[in-house]
């Protein structure tokens, strides 16, 4: 499976990842194909109405080619590297408007300065 930036996908959760919980598959956005089969990835999460927003949290509608069944949020600080054997599946892709606020919200937590 090939992957790039702003393909929206399935990754199962590692057992070190102590905030998740290890047995399910979670949505991620990926923000960059790295070498070594690596992904760079923003963790989404899917009960926006349930979960309050932080800063750098970005909301993502259902639908629009992206693949989600409902609204989520990619949470621009929770970014990792992962292996691409952790993708469960690919379900759509982040519409171009989205970018500015997800650069935005990964500058929050990441300043250019750090990379």
């Amino acid at each position: 499976m090939n992957f790039e930036r702003g393909d929206i996908i399935w990754v199962w959760i590692p057992e070190s990842w102590k905030s998740f919980d290890p047995h399910e598959s979670r949505p991620a956005l990926v923000l960059s194909v790295l070498p070594n089969k690596t992904l760079g990835i923003a963790m989404m999460g899917s009960q926006v109405a349930k979960e309050k927003l932080l800063v750098g949290d970005v909301v993502i509608p259902a639908q629009e080619g992206t693949g989600l069944s409902r609204e989520g949020k990619v949470k621009c600080y929770a970014v990792a590297a992962i292996s691409r054997r952790l993708v469960k599946s690919k379900v759509g892709r982040l519409p171009e408007r989205f970018w500015p606020a997800i650069e935005a919200g990964l500058n929050i937590r990441y300043p250019k300065s750090m990379i």
